[in-house]
């Protein structure tokens, strides 16, 4: 019905505009990007000089082959 409907968008609210607030950051010392791929991560440091590395996830038994 609409009442839990409305109950839900109260609640949303002020809920949206906290995460909003904190996610504002004015002078990061650092920024990183991580973007998630099927089997692996990527990861960007733009701060300093380009540098980008892939990071794959391995079985604790498995040798770094690395």
């Amino acid at each position: 019905s609409i009442a839990p409907a409305i109950i839900l968008v109260f609640i949303a609210m002020p809920s949206l505009r906290l995460l909003y607030l904190m996610d504002e950051v004015h002078n990061p010392a650092l920024t990183l990007k991580a973007v998630g791929h099927q089997w692996y991560w990527s990861y960007e440091y733009s701060d300093f000089t380009k540098m980008e590395f892939d990071s794959y996830m391995t079985q604790e038994e498995q040798p770094n082959t690395s």
